[in-house]
């Protein structure tokens, strides 16, 4: 960027899946996150146990289910969907997630991922999940390395999931106000 001239940079390089190197298991071949499944990019079995229930987590859950695969989310919030969503889209989510293919894990951490297995905790104390993949859908932090080298050198403006994860409205509407400042 630096070579091209530009007079002034947006960077919106969004955000990048969440994968805690605590968890033991967590850079296993098994173990995928959802942006790459729902893509493709990783090969699934025929379980699949999808950590996160948020909207990325419960739409990778529904698009497996629906394609023949077990699927078992696992959510720490008591309940899937726990952020604010437009009315219409979580009543649709809410009857989407009744598939017969979906068993639902809400107030359950992740504690470990082995071949073939993940541990979960929740009030009942541990239990093992069997399970061929398990694909991540922990949220996302911001994809800001880039905009951190180049902060001082050029002209340039952090806008959305760069900056901090969020809803595609906040992203939008922080980048159109951006361009219109230039």
């Amino acid at each position: 960027m630096l070579a091209y001239g530009a007079d002034k940079v947006i960077w919106a390089a969004g955000g990048i899946p969440v994968r805690p190197a605590s968890i033991e298991g967590i850079m296993g071949k098994n173990v995928c996150v959802a942006t790459d499944a729902l893509r493709e990019l990783c090969l699934v079995g025929d379980t699949i146990v999808v950590i996160g229930g948020g909207l990325v987590g419960c739409e990778t859950a529904i698009n497996y289910a629906r394609k023949g695969k077990k699927v078992t989310i696992v959510e720490m919030s008591d309940k899937l969907l726990p952020e604010p969503l437009f009315i219409q889209n979580m009543m649709m989510l809410q009857v989407m997630l009744q598939h017969p293919n979906i068993t639902s894990m809400p107030s359950t951490k992740l504690v470990k991922i082995g071949t073939g297995f993940a541990t979960v905790e929740n009030e009942n104390g541990q239990q093992e999940i069997p399970c061929d993949n398990v694909v991540l859908a922990m949220g996302f932090r911001p994809n800001n390395e880039v905009y951190s080298a180049l902060e001082g050198k050029v002209d340039i403006v952090n806008v959305g999931d760069s900056v901090r994860a969020r809803k595609v409205y906040d992203a939008v509407h922080e980048a159109y106000t951006s361009i219109l400042s230039i």
